[in-house]
């Protein structure tokens, strides 16, 4: 558990185990909350109390990741209320000063509304008076959760479920004309039927037409079905045309089939029109469109859709165009209208990953507008021609993709117009140059803020640098995150040499005290069954007030058997806890008839902020106590940080 930021109202630790400080004051238990996860992604967490100062995770959260306590004191209502004449004891006088202090603590280190620097917090919006930005992950969701993106990220299906059923129920009539000429070797033919039922339950009226030739493996056929069907709750209209042509196991045929349905409920129509190309089972192309229209009394639906695929040795590509429009006159707040069209390109796979492709333009009353472009990568082109009309180069000054794992956007400097961009435009978070002559730099404040268009600072809480030569700054250099405080820096220097580092130092030499330390030694003669405990021996505080380390003790302990069978001891340690000494760790000793031994005994204790005693204690074992004798005690002890 290494403690890698503290301010007044919270704590930030690495995750190392399900035990943690919190190093702060709080005034009741459940102000405090737990955040697992990095700034703007944290998630919060559930925790049980070991102590005042000490909780324990519930859940499993993984090593290594970002875990923010925090003080949450209420800010709506006062803690104590006071009534007119009464007296005002000291207590509720400072638990209501408390409470302020408290919550002006959590103002410095968090803002006042939601959104940036920790889990929870933030520091006011961007622009006074003005509606927050969305930071980019919330515009990413809305993204997500568009009608859109679901289009995109969905492998093509087939154009349409109605319209391809309806299409194989009348490829099906077809085939009784087929298996009907199959026994024919050789065939010529022009049919024409016509039905006219009406019944008192409904009246049909069909006409089917056909233009058939076979000669041995070659066929040719027209096919035309007209029909309308209407009864007492529906009217359906539908026209069918075939035109196909087979030869062995080549085939081509183009279909196209309308259809237009009515009934108490609902009106709907049906239009779709296939072209297709098969040689053998294994090779296909495809052409397909598709128009659909669907409304009842408060729901409307229209769809266009076209496709081209095409299929070969297990390989395969396929494409396709949509638009698509709805509107509901109902109350649901999550459906009242949308409108999307996109592009999507379905293809093979390369070293076993589906490539997709697509683009998508819609709108919709849940996550308003979106604009969407999937692709590996994404490039504007600027292309120059020869005096012939042929391209002569290719210039690329926007571009976007993958470089290593990591989402990269490209932009050719070269190609900015000469001339067109002055110092005074230039506001960028980073500015590097192959040569640059700087001559003499002068400033008074540097800040390594990000900016937005305009100039402005986004977060002015972010984590950055600053270095100045301003006398009324503490601190010439520092780097944090929130207000400029000692608190909140990670490293930071003051006007008087003092420096802060929040993580790890690492040096070939050091000097000076960064550690306290402490040892004892007792010597004498102590029986195990009689018991007793060595002098005390301290670890002192913490160099700095209100600093915390981590109390190891080591001790080298010499024990003897004065008779001839089995000796068992007890040795523990303890600490001093106000006036009552506790046991913090306890081991079992046991030894063989007249030997000696020096047992080694190591201890490490949770972080303290105070100085700490410690002493042994002999207690019998239960077996030969008379024999376990108790000679030396060397003991050293140092902080940890």
């Amino acid at each position: 558990m290494a403690q890698l930021a503290r301010g007044y109202s919270f704590a930030m630790y690495t995750a190392e185990g399900a035990t943690y400080t919190i190093p702060f004051p709080y005034m009741h238990a459940e102000h405090i909350r737990m955040f697992a996860g990095d700034v703007g992604d944290a998630v919060e967490q559930l925790f049980t109390w070991l102590g005042p100062t000490e909780i324990k995770l519930t859940g499993q959260v993984p090593k290594g990741i970002l875990i923010t306590l925090r003080r949450f004191t209420p800010r709506d209502d006062n803690l104590v209320h006071i009534q007119e004449g009464a007296q005002l004891p000291a207590r509720d006088l400072n638990l209501n000063t408390t409470q302020l202090l408290y919550i002006i603590q959590e103002q410095l280190d968090f803002g006042t509304y939601g959104g940036h620097g920790l889990p929870g917090g933030g520091v006011g919006w961007p622009n006074p008076g003005g509606s927050p930005s969305l930071p980019i992950q919330q515009i990413i969701d809305k993204i997500m959760q568009s009608p859109l993106m679901g289009l995109l990220l969905g492998r093509i299906n087939q154009i349409d479920e109605n319209a391809e059923t309806l299409l194989n129920e009348i490829l099906r009539g077809d085939k009784v004309y087929q298996y009907r000429h199959e026994d024919q070797a050789r065939v010529a033919l022009v049919e024409t039927s016509i039905t006219q039922v009406v019944t008192d339950a409904s009246a049909l009226a069909e006409r089917v037409t056909e233009v058939y030739a076979k000669y041995d493996k070659a066929e040719g056929q027209i096919r035309t079905v007209d029909k309308a069907l209407s009864d007492e709750k529906s009217a359906t209209a539908t026209r069918f045309e075939g035109v196909n042509a087979r030869f062995g196991t080549q085939e081509a045929d183009i279909t196209n089939v309308r259809q237009s349905i009515s009934d108490e409920t609902s009106a709907r129509t049906t239009e779709i029109t296939r072209a297709r190309s098969d040689f053998g089972k294994d090779v296909s192309a495809i052409n397909s469109t598709l128009s659909t229209t669907y409304a009842t009394k408060d729901f409307a639906k229209s769809v266009a859709t076209q496709e081209v695929q095409a299929f070969a040795g297990g390989n395969f590509a396929h494409l396709q165009q949509r638009f698509e429009a709805m509107a509901s006159g109902s109350s649901d707040p999550d459906g009242k209208w949308q409108a999307n069209y996109t592009v999507r390109i379905n293809a093979g796979k390369i070293d076993g990953t589906p490539v997709i492709a697509g683009i998508g333009l819609g709108v919709d009353s849940k996550t308003g507008s979106n604009f969407v472009v999937m692709a590996d990568r994404f490039a504007f082109v600027s292309p120059t021609y020869t005096s012939t009309g042929g391209v002569q180069q290719m210039k690329y000054p926007f571009v976007i993709g993958t470089v290593g794992g990591v989402s990269t956007v490209g932009i050719q400097g070269q190609l900015v117009v000469d001339g067109s961009i002055t110092a005074d435009k230039i506001r960028v978070n980073s500015l590097s140059a192959l040569t640059a002559n700087m001559g003499e730099v002068n400033g008074g404040t540097f800040r390594t803020f990000q900016l937005d268009a305009n100039g402005s600072i986004i977060n002015p809480r972010e984590f950055r640098v600053e270095m100045t030569n301003n006398p009324g700054d503490g601190y010439p250099l520092w780097i944090g995150g929130g207000v400029k405080n000692w608190n909140n820096a990670v490293f930071a220097v003051d006007r008087s040499g003092n420096a802060k580092f929040g993580g790890t130092i690492e040096a070939k030499n050091m000097i000076g005290n960064l550690q306290v330390y402490g040892s004892g030694e007792w010597s004498g003669d102590m029986a195990a069954n009689y018991g007793g405990s060595t002098d005390p021996f301290t670890l002192p505080a913490p160099t700095r007030l209100g600093e915390y380390h981590m109390p190891a003790v080591i001790a080298e302990i010499t024990c003897s058997s004065t008779g001839s069978g089995l000796a068992r001891a007890w040795i523990s340690l303890q600490r001093l806890d106000g006036s009552t000494w506790v046991d913090v760790r306890s081991s079992q000793y046991t030894l063989r008839s007249a030997i000696s031994a020096v047992y080694a005994f190591v201890y490490f204790g949770p972080p303290t902020s105070r100085a700490e005693q410690f002493r042994f204690k002999l207690m019998d074992g239960g077996v030969g106590g008379n024999e376990f004798h108790m000679y030396n005690v060397r003991s050293y002890t140092f902080g940890l940080k």
